[in-house]
C-alpha cells in the first residue's frame, strides 16, 4: 500500500515539474503591465513593468526599469507607454519596450518557457531609428535574424528567424540590445550615434522564414542617419 502510494506521489510530482516547466511564454505584447498607458516620465519596478520578463544588464538582474523616457549615454529599458512624453512610438495596443545599450552594458528582457510544437520561425516588429545593433537567442544560441519585409527608418519593421529546432522544447529566450563592436546582420553601419531599439508584437509561428537575401542586406544602409530621438535627463 505504502509502496504503491509512494509511486503515485513520484508520478504526480513529476507531471507537476513537467507542466511548471512547460508553460508558453508570456507577456510577448507587452501589454500585460498594471500601469497606466501615457504617462508622465519615470522609473517604476521591472515586475510591474515586465511581468513574465527579467530586465538585465549584461548577467545583472534589474529591479528597475524606465517609463516613457530614456536617459541619454546610459543603458536603459523602457516601457514605451506612449502620449507626448515616449521617446519613439508604440506599435501596437498601448505598449512596447525599447532596449538601449551604454555605459552601463548591454540590457536584455529574457524569459524562459516552452517553445510551441509546431514552431518554425521567432518572429517580432523592431524599430529602427538609426544604427542598430541587437542579438536574438535562445537557450543561448544566435538566432539569424532576416527582414520579413523592405526596412524602413523611424518605423518598426518586421523581423524573424529559424527556431524550428527549438520546438516543443523548454527554452530560454533573450533579446539584446548590444553595445557597437560587432553589427548584427540586420544593424549596423559606419559610426555616428547609436540609437535604442522598439520591440513589439513577439510571436512563434508556425510559417518558416525565408532565406537571407535582399531585404536583410537593406538594413545595412537604410538605418544608419536618422532624425534624434526624444531624451530626458532626471
Amino acid at each position: 500500500m505504502n509502496y504503491s502510494r509512494g509511486i503515485w506521489l513520484a508520478a504526480l510530482s513529476f507531471a507537476l515539474l513537467q507542466r511548471a516547466c512547460g508553460q508558453g511564454f508570456v507577456n510577448l505584447d507587452f501589454e500585460s503591465t498594471t500601469l497606466a498607458p501615457g504617462g508622465a516620465p519615470t522609473t517604476v519596478s521591472a515586475s510591474s513593468a515586465f511581468p513574465g520578463w527579467t530586465v538585465l544588464f549584461n548577467t545583472t538582474s534589474q529591479s528597475s526599469v524606465l517609463y516613457n523616457y530614456t536617459a541619454s549615454g546610459d543603458s536603459s529599458v523602457t516601457l514605451l507607454a506612449g502620449g507626448s512624453n515616449s521617446p519613439i512610438p508604440v506599435y501596437d495596443g498601448s505598449f512596447s519596450a525599447m532596449l538601449f545599450a551604454g555605459a552601463s552594458g548591454d540590457p536584455s528582457l529574457t524569459q524562459t518557457g516552452l517553445v510551441p510544437s509546431d514552431a518554425e520561425s521567432l518572429r517580432f516588429y523592431i524599430y529602427f531609428g538609426g544604427t542598430t545593433y541587437f542579438s536574438v537567442s535562445l537557450n543561448g544560441q544566435a538566432i539569424r535574424i532576416a527582414a520579413l519585409q523592405p526596412l524602413a527608418l523611424n518605423s518598426y519593421n518586421l523581423i524573424g528567424g529559424d527556431i524550428s529546432q527549438f520546438a516543443g522544447q523548454v527554452a530560454t529566450l533573450q533579446i539584446t540590445s548590444v553595445y557597437p563592436t560587432t553589427p548584427h546582420l540586420i544593424g549596423g553601419g559606419g559610426g555616428g550615434e547609436v540609437y535604442p531599439i522598439g520591440i513589439d508584437d513577439i510571436q512563434f509561428s508556425s510559417s518558416p522564414v525565408p532565406e537571407p537575401g535582399v531585404l536583410s542586406l537593406l538594413g545595412i544602409s537604410l538605418i544608419i542617419l536618422s532624425p534624434r530621438i526624444r531624451r530626458h535627463d532626471f
